[in-house]
């Protein structure tokens, strides 16, 4: 147990130095204001040592002077243990390293596209046209058949007839089970409306439980843009976080001949 404590200590005091790192080797001279200047002071100041090493405010890291005195022991005690030579530890600390470079990267590129490429209100409303049928709520007329052969047969009689209700009369009166009911509100049935969306519209026989299903839409109430704007719009930043990540991939690969081979 003690030696998994200090492996994770181990790992966080290198992640930590490995930002530490790259936030220095990123600093270019640049204008600075006076209190980004009293930041970094602060962050430089020497609050204690460790064997005459110096352990600064900014390698705390949020934690209590305390809390900190006791990670530098335990990590001096781990180094004396060569924890730090253990290949388990090298390999988590490569991997950490990776993971940091990659999502400095990503952040940078993300940075740049959404800078360049804010999204619009057009945008917007060109994606609620696409997308509104996933905020839509249906009234529906459900109607519930025993078997396949039965509900494709109602489904045939029933999609161009002019009076539906009449048609399915006269088929309970012939001696077929037939139960129908209304659903008022319902959200997440346009899945079985793969063609859109439509008054009128039937939706194909769908096997149930214990029953097959057919719909017929009714009404149609679409939650109205204002209400989801700013959710559409995280949406569709979203979708350019991932488009500027992927573009500057497939354009690393074509100008450097990346060979890429899946296993399986």
């Amino acid at each position: 147990m003690k030696a998994s404590y200090t492996i994770l200590f181990i790992l966080f005091t290198v992640v930590s130095f490995l930002f530490s790192c790259n936030n220095e080797k990123d600093t270019k001279p640049s204008k600075t204001t006076s209190k980004e200047t009293k930041v970094t002071d602060a962050k430089q100041e020497v609050v204690f040592y460790i064997n005459d090493r110096p352990v600064t405010r900014g390698r705390l890291y949020g934690a209590n002077l305390e809390t900190a005195i006791n990670n530098e022991i335990i990590y001096e005690m781990a180094l004396k243990e060569n924890l730090h030579e253990q290949q388990e530890i090298k390999d988590r600390v490569e991997l950490f390293k990776k993971n940091i470079i990659v999502g400095k990267i990503k952040f940078k590129l993300i940075k740049e596209y959404l800078a360049n490429n804010p999204v619009t209100d057009d945008q917007i409303d060109t994606y609620y046209e696409q997308i509104k049928h996933k905020y839509s709520r249906l009234d529906l007329t459900h109607i519930m058949l025993d078997d396949e052969e039965t509900a494709n047969n109602i489904h045939k009689l029933i999609s161009n007839a002019e009076n539906i209700e009449g048609v399915l009369e006269e088929q309970k009166e012939s001696g077929i089970n037939i139960v129908t009911k209304n659903l008022n509100e319902t959200r997440n049935y346009d899945k079985y409306f793969k063609s859109g969306l439509e008054v009128g519209k039937i939706s194909d026989p769908i096997k149930g439980t214990n029953k097959y299903n057919i719909y017929k839409i009714e009404n149609i109430t679409y939650t109205p843009l204002e209400q989801i704007k700013q959710q559409l719009r995280y949406q569709l930043t979203s979708k350019n976080r991932l488009k500027a990540v992927n573009q500057y991939v497939e354009k690393s690969k074509k100008e450097n001949n990346f060979n890429i081979k899946k296993v399986n």
